[in-house]
């Protein structure tokens, strides 16, 4: 089970919702959705940790699960899609571009 933070960046909106298979979940929205939907980050984690995100964007919520994509949300993006990178390259047996910088 898989936290996902999928955007609308031309509606400047954010979904957090989980699923066990995100990429499916995204093709199901998409269909009905005229602008462009990308999932730009996935953190482990089920409905509890979605209904914490919930909780702590509250303030920013349009309709349902879908956020205003503040500088606060959009930062937790750029961390997680950042942990994911790391993850990917240290799986591959490679340095990132964090670690080389560091």
């Amino acid at each position: 089970m898989s936290v996902y933070f999928m955007t609308c960046r031309s509606l400047g909106q954010v979904k957090i919702g989980h699923s066990c298979n995100p990429q499916r979940r995204l093709e199901t929205l998409q269909s009905g959705c005229p602008m462009p939907l990308v999932i730009e980050a996935t953190m482990k984690g089920g409905r509890a940790q979605e209904m914490a995100l919930h909780s702590r964007f509250a303030a920013h919520r349009r309709q349902g699960e879908w956020f205003e994509l503040t500088p606060e949300i959009d930062a937790l993006i750029t961390e997680r899609r950042r942990a994911q990178n790391d993850k990917w390259f240290k799986r591959q047996g490679l340095v990132s571009e964090l670690e080389k910088a560091a």
